[in-house]
C-alpha cells in the first residue's frame, strides 16, 4: 500500500496540512514539538482508522477547534481507495469512511524531506 496524498484540517498541531509523499523513501526531521509525530498519527489513522496515541477522538482536534478533518488517497497494487474522517470535539464521536461507506466510532509543523510535496500552515 502507498499513500498518494493526505490532507488535514485542525488536526492536532496543524491548522492545515497537505502532503504528497514521494513514492519511495520519505524522511521527517525537525526540532521537538513541531508535528512529526502528529503527521505519523494522521497517516496511521488514515490507514487503520485508529490513533496509536489515544482512544479518545476528542483529543485529536486542534486546540479550540470543534472538529478535525482528515482525507487521503491510499493506493494499492490493485486499485486506489480514498478515505476520509471527521473527528469531533469533546462531546461528539468520529466518522471514518472508505469511499462512500462510513462507520461511526465513539469516543507545530513537520517538514518532509522527499521528492513529494508538503505544505503546512
Amino acid at each position: 500500500m502507498q499513500i498518494g496524498w493526505i490532507k488535514a484540517v485542525d488536526f492536532r498541531s496543524y491548522r492545515t496540512l497537505s502532503v504528497t509523499p514521494a513514492p519511495r523513501l520519505n524522511v521527517l526531521h525537525g526540532p521537538n514539538g513541531q508535528g512529526k509525530t502528529n503527521l505519523l498519527e494522521a497517516l496511521g489513522l488514515l490507514v487503520t482508522g485508529r490513533s496509536f496515541r489515544t482512544p479518545r477522538t476528542a483529543d485529536i482536534p486542534y486546540w479550540g477547534a470543534q472538529s478535525a478533518a482528515l482525507t487521503g488517497d491510499l493506493v494499492r497494487a490493485d486499485a486506489a481507495s480514498k478515505r476520509a474522517g471527521r473527528f469531533g470535539g469533546r462531546s461528539s464521536g468520529s466518522t471514518m469512511g472508505t469511499g462512500s461507506r462510513a462507520a461511526n466510532r465513539s469516543s507545530g509543523h513537520a517538514r518532509s524531506r522527499s521528492a513529494g510535496k508538503t505544505s503546512t500552515s
